[in-house]
């Protein structure tokens, strides 16, 4: 084999490795630390199955803040992950359409226009010893990411 080819070879397997790890950095759930005694993830573009493995895999209720159709995925695949929630919050629509049953389970649900307005109400909800999650799908989901941190360095600071 001449040293052209394995020099090609070694390009194209860095940068399928490159590839991956950036797709890994963007799919996977993401440790944010505490704030006000919760656990805080993000986690931009999950898997249903995956959130809802890992809500029952938490030791403590979760606060999730995320769009309206990755929260009803989640719970249209599996509803014994409303024992798990402490608060719902949707930034994509102050209308809240949830099913009734799943509001009932659940003690804090709300419905937000702006992932900022989202912000106000997790401080009135906020509550120690919970696990924070914020979600994120489609095209904006790396700038309400970047919105949902920006926020948690300017509450800590």
């Amino acid at each position: 084999m001449s040293e052209k080819n394995i020099t090609r070879s070694g390009d194209r397997l860095l940068e399928a490795r490159r590839e991956s790890l950036q797709q890994m950095n963007t799919t996977s759930m993401r440790p944010h630390g505490k704030l006000w005694g919760m656990d805080v993830f993000s986690w931009i573009h999950p898997n249903p199955s995956l959130v809802i493995n890992t809500l029952h895999a938490f030791p403590f209720k979760v606060f999730w803040i995320g769009n309206a159709s990755d929260i009803e995925l989640a719970l249209l695949e599996d509803k014994s992950l409303l024992d798990q929630l402490h608060a719902l919050i949707t930034y994509d629509s102050n209308v809240f359409t949830f099913r009734d049953e799943w509001l009932n389970k659940v003690e804090n649900c709300a419905g937000t226009a702006m992932l900022s307005d989202s912000f106000h109400l997790l401080e009135l909800f906020k509550a120690s010893r919970t696990v924070l999650l914020f979600t994120a799908t489609g095209e904006h989901a790396n700038k309400l990411k970047e919105e949902f941190e920006h926020y948690l360095n300017l509450v800590r600071s």
